[in-house]
Parts: structure tokens; C-alpha cells; sequence
């Protein structure tokens, strides 16, 4: 039976940046990186189907979400493991590069009606003019289980809206399913963002870099606290 009165609410959406979305999706792409568009996949993870990644190194952090996937430096399974239900695998950086930029800029695109049509194209295009090495030290992607393939499992789940706060816009999540028992089981699930315990936030917090990351506590009967 769980005992703690909420939960941490942690997506991986630039927040806390004005429109326009072409502008949000230039920053989500340079801090979060994206998956491999031509070979991407969301099928089970072995030694032969690794996740490949195209990643901006500049200011590389421990934690990133290409393409929604969760990746982590090879010092967080260490942190996190006796705390969550997970299963970690190594990933490939594809494509990596090193671009310099600052949050609410938006070279070289700005203004360009392509980009905004191609925007894959250009991205690609950016990255290969600017490739580096590969970065030290390993990275993982950390699976995680699911509230939906888990919900039958409990029945203490209900379905939420959360909201998603920026500067002139909310983001609304429906149909996020929460189950107390579920969350305090597993540590972190996913549904539709990352949903995790107090303390399994508390462990992760020292590298969840804002504002590429939204992060709101709730409880689990009343509104956000």
C-alpha cells in the first residue's frame, strides 16, 4: 500500500520558451538530440538492435531524452538501480556533433521557410557540418515499464490531466494513468511523461538541467502542490 501523499511529474519538453514551436523544437533538438529517423524503433533492446542517436556534445549533460528516450551517463545506473525497476542498454551516437548555442536564439535558421518544411533535413545537415568525436565515457538508454502495460495490474489507477506551465502557454497531458501503488513499486514509470516516487527525484534532481525539462510535484488526489 503506498504511503506518500504525491508524485513527481517529469517531461522532457523545452519549457519556459515562447513561440514560435519551430523555434522550441531548434532547442528540444540541440539539448535533447533526437533518435535515428531513418532506422527508429521502439521494439525490445538487446546487443543487435542498440538505439542510435544523433547528439549535440556541446555542454553535454548526464541525462537526455532523444526523440522521447531516455538516456543516461554510465554513473546514474549506479544511483538509480536499487531504487527503480529499469533495464539499461548502451547506445550509439550516430551522428555526433558540436554546435554552440544559447537558449532563445535560433541561428542559422531563423526566418528560413525550408527549415520549417524540412526540418529533419536541416538538422541532419547542421550536424554533419559540424561533427567531433564521440563522447567519453559510456552512455545507456534506460528502459523503463509502462503505466499502461501495467495498469491491470492495480487498482488503485486513475486517469489525470497535468498541465504543462510555460511563459504564455499550458501543455495539457490527458489520460496520464496514476496508481500510488504502482509508482511507489516501481520507483518511475512511464505515461505519457516520467512519473517517480520523492526519493528516486531527489537522487535524479542534481542532473535534471532546466529548463529542457519540465518538472512539477502532485499529489495523488487534489491539484499540483
Amino acid at each position: 500500500m503506498a504511503t506518500a501523499d504525491g508524485f513527481y511529474f517529469v517531461h522532457w519538453t523545452v519549457r519556459a520558451i515562447v513561440r514560435p514551436d519551430i523555434m522550441r523544437m531548434f532547442h528540444v533538438d540541440m539539448f535533447h538530440g533526437w533518435d535515428n529517423w531513418l532506422a527508429s524503433f521502439d521494439g525490445p533492446r538487446d546487443a543487435s538492435n542498440t538505439l542510435e542517436i544523433h547528439k549535440n556534445l556541446y555542454n553535454i549533460t548526464e541525462l537526455f531524452c532523444p526523440g522521447g528516450h531516455l538516456v543516461i551517463s554510465q554513473r546514474l545506473p549506479e544511483v538509480l538501480e536499487p531504487h527503480i525497476k529499469a533495464e539499461f542498454f548502451p547506445v550509439r551516437f550516430r551522428t555526433p556533433f558540436c554546435y554552440p548555442y544559447e537558449l532563445g536564439k535560433f541561428p542559422p535558421f531563423d526566418g528560413d521557410y525550408e527549415v520549417n518544411a524540412n526540418w529533419e533535413r536541416a538538422m541532419a545537415e547542421l550536424a554533419e557540418r559540424h561533427r567531433c568525436d564521440p563522447p567519453a565515457g559510456n552512455y545507456y538508454e534506460m528502459l523503463l515499464y509502462g503505466a499502461t502495460e501495467l495498469a491491470s495490474q492495480y487498482g488503485d489507477v486513475t486517469k489525470r490531466t497535468l498541465g504543462l506551465e510555460a511563459k504564455d502557454f499550458i501543455i495539457e497531458k490527458e489520460g496520464v494513468l496514476v496508481s500510488p501503488t504502482m509508482i511507489e513499486e516501481y520507483g518511475m514509470v512511464r505515461s505519457d511523461g516520467l512519473l517517480m516516487t520523492d526519493e528516486v527525484y531527489k537522487l535524479l534532481e542534481p542532473y535534471i538541467t532546466l529548463p529542457y525539462f519540465w518538472v512539477w510535484r502532485y499529489t495523488f488526489v487534489e491539484a499540483p502542490c
